[in-house]
């Protein structure tokens, strides 16, 4: 736990401190741990959203002018990644933020659904629109491409879990099944 805030923070001290207040939550809300996933996943959720909060709430993450800005010139429907003190955002072609520099990634537009773009926050991912909306939040570990698996639909996976997301983001099959499972679902 530790480790995971230091990558993320830079600070030992801050990491260990995160970590500590992060363990805390844990203990407080373990009647909320229904064992859908692994007991690790869970615990490393509650990590990184205390760390995630931590991040936000610092000056150098919110400021909009401080820290080190880069162009990722590739045009994304219009839109252009850019990153700001290791986070990728999208500005329209006037320079105006369309979405905030909060994301460890930003894929390619239309590569899993057209019109949306894979946005990941450590790891997790989900979907933002070509508006800049954020459509599917950032929560799954994984996201297979929409159609491959049921029309319609994408796989989606959380720790040993999967479920189906339908193509306006809802789940239409909840994230608790075995992928053995799924194959009814296929049809």
């Amino acid at each position: 736990m530790v480790g995971m805030c230091c990558r993320y923070v830079g600070d030992r001290a801050v990491a260990e401190d995160l970590a500590h207040e992060a363990f805390l939550k844990a203990i407080e809300k373990s009647g909320s741990y229904h064992r859908l996933g692994s007991f690790d996943g869970w615990l490393m959720r509650i990590n990184l959203n205390t760390t995630l909060d931590y991040l936000r709430r610092q000056p150098t993450f919110l400021s909009m002018d401080d820290g080190v800005e880069t162009c990722h010139g590739a045009s994304l429907h219009g839109l252009i990644k850019f990153g700001r003190n290791g986070f990728y955002g999208l500005k329209d072609a006037h320079g105006n933020v369309v979405v905030y520099p909060k994301y460890t990634d930003i894929q390619p537009f239309d590569e899993y659904r057209t019109g949306w773009a894979m946005v990941e926050i450590f790891g997790f991912k989900g979907f933002v629109d070509n508006s800049g909306k954020e459509v599917v939040a950032p929560q799954y570990d994984d996201i297979g491409k929409f159609g491959r698996y049921r029309d319609g639909c994408a796989l989606v996976q959380k720790g040993k879990f999967y479920g189906l997301i339908d193509t306006t983001g809802k789940e239409v099959v909840p994230v608790t099944h075995k992928m053995s499972e799924l194959i009814d679902f296929q049809q």
